[in-house]
């Protein structure tokens, strides 16, 4: 097994030895466009998505690309039950996949053991933790896999790690239903799973999702963690997964990115909770 610090030496071997061959970046640029106080970060596609072959090739095939990852990409295993393969293709650099190791559904409710292997991954470095449950919250495998993208979420502004914390640390509402709870702000360890599964757990229940039949986006930072109910996958044939709910959405074209900025970003991320308005009620962060 691996622990946190010599996971993040791995990941800077890795990115460094196969960056241009294994590793794939997507070519985008990022504009920031501000709404109600969120500095969002709007990325749009240069040029084509070398993802999309890939899924055209796992299609026709059935492959699954996480039985068994990819070797070059693979950085070691967590736990028992999961490892750590780096994104292929990736828009933010150290872009870490916290897989389970046997084949289990994206769908459906995570456990502690999920919340374990992730927290190994999250011990050696301030970062982003996420997850989107299914298809409809923006999953684009089946196959069951966490997220970690090391903080800042470049462009880093004024210092935010990430964009929805301008309006975080305000204490004014997120324009999308949520719930979310604040953390101590230290470094996340190992030893935390415990604690945070009920927490998330919490926040599913608070949401009546308690069933674990309903798509959901959770994320986590040292500071806080947040759970997201999905009804759509995307609006207006813009995709949202959870990275959207933290402020950073990536479009195809100019075209949606045109779209993005006429609707405005909350509404984008409002229509695909379900809610098309912003109630107090529902951002509510007790």
């Amino acid at each position: 097994m691996i622990d946190g610090s010599d996971l993040w030496r791995r990941v800077d071997e890795i990115t460094r030895r196969e960056r241009g061959r294994a590793l794939e970046s997507v070519p985008a640029v990022c504009e920031i466009f501000e709404e109600d106080g969120i500095p969002y970060q709007l990325r749009v596609l240069q040029g084509f998505h070398p993802k999309k072959q890939a899924k055209k090739e796992e299609k026709r095939t059935g492959r699954n690309p996480f039985l068994p990852p990819e070797p070059d990409l693979f950085v070691g295993d967590l736990s028992p039950t999961h490892g750590a393969v780096l994104n292929k293709f990736n828009v933010f650099g150290g872009h870490l996949l916290v897989i389970t190791r046997a084949y289990v559904p994206q769908e459906g409710l995570l456990d502690e053991r999920d919340f374990d292997a992730l927290l190994v991954a999250m011990e050696g470095v301030d970062g982003l933790g996420f997850y989107n449950a299914g298809r409809q919250a923006g999953a684009s495998q089946p196959h069951r896999h966490l997220q970690v993208a090391p903080l800042p979420l470049l462009p880093s502004i004024e210092g935010l790690p990430i964009p929805i914390d301008a309006v975080i640390e305000s204490g004014r509402p997120l324009p999308f239903p949520h719930r979310l709870r604040f953390l101590e702000g230290r470094a996340l360890v190992r030893s935390d799973a415990p604690y945070l599964f009920e927490l998330f757990r919490s926040l599913v229940v608070d949401q009546g999702m308690a069933t674990g039949d309903r798509p959901y986006n959770m994320l986590l930072t040292r500071r806080w963690m947040m759970v997201v109910p999905r009804s759509l996958d995307r609006f207006e044939r813009i995709s949202i997964n959870a990275l959207g709910f933290a402020g950073s959405l990536l479009v195809r074209d100019r075209e949606r990115l045109a779209r993005i900025k006429a609707l405005g970003p909350g509404a984008i991320l409002r229509a695909v909770t379900g809610a098309l308005s912003s109630d107090p009620a529902a951002t509510d962060r007790r």
